[in-house]
Order: structure tokens, then sequence, then C-alpha cells
């Protein structure tokens, strides 16, 4: 066989030109890599479901002043929110928002012995260390995105 019966009964199709492929575009750098995202935006509720499964009741429920509690509530829950968010858009305004959120969780964390709502104990300085080592984690998270 020669194939010339093929070339006779099936010409060749006259097939358009297929244009070159376009060059893939640079990584973008205005983003959270996957895995910071995925750290900041459930590290921080993690932390704070720990913190409410680490604090027995309170000693002296009255010591802190309402205004002020729930200030500081409605601001650990706005910066929670915030950073779970931008964490899960993988904007890299996460990782600020991260440090925020772990400064105010800080504050909270402190004021408890310090106002007489809790007494010191073990808990207190596992929450205390938790809330630690996220707040590093998302100091360490805003140096990464810094240096892309």
């Amino acid at each position: 066989m020669d194939g010339k019966r093929a070339r006779v009964v099936d010409p060749t199709l006259d097939h358009p030109e297929i244009p070159p492929a376009r060059p893939a575009a640079p990584p973008r750098t205005d983003v959270l890599s996957e895995g910071w995202a995925a750290v900041l935006g459930l590290g921080w509720p993690i932390v704070f479901m720990l913190m409410l499964l680490l604090q027995p009741a309170a000693d002296n429920p009255q010591a802190v002043s309402p205004v002020l509690d729930v200030v500081v509530q409605a601001g650990l829950l706005l910066g929670l929110l915030a950073t779970s968010v931008l964490a899960g858009n993988r904007d890299r305004a996460a990782a600020p928002v991260a440090v925020v959120t772990g400064l105010v969780t800080l504050a909270f964390v402190v004021s408890c012995p310090v106002s007489g709502h809790h007494t010191l104990a073990p808990w207190w300085f596992a929450e205390l260390a938790v809330v630690l080592a996220m707040l590093a984690v998302s100091v360490a998270g805003v140096r990464q995105g810094s240096q892309r």
C-alpha cells in the first residue's frame, strides 16, 4: 500500500493556522499564598475557640466594666471576621489585620487577671501561650508578605 488511494479519496483539509499560545502571566504578588491564607484565616478562629474551652467560670463577673468588656469583645470579633474574610480572599491585608486581631486578643487575655475577672491559674498561662504563638505566626505572615 502506497497510500495513493488515501490521498485521492481523503484530500487534505486546509486547517487554519493555530495561533501561538500566549505566554503565561507572571505570578501575582499581591495575594497571600494558599498556605498563609489558611493559617491566618483558620488559626485565629481556632485560637478563639481554644480560649473559650480553656477559660473557667469567672471569679468575679462584675470586675470588668460592662462597656469596656463589650468594646473589647466587639473588637475581637470584628478582628476575627476581618482576618478570616481577607484571608479567604487571599488579600495581603489579612496578615496585618491578623496582627491587630492578635494584639486585641492579647489585651483581652492580659486584662482578665489584671481586672480581677479571673485569678492566675495554669489555664491562663496556656491561653496566653496559644495567643502569643498565633500572634508570632501573624507577624511572620506580615514579614513573609513584605518579602515578595
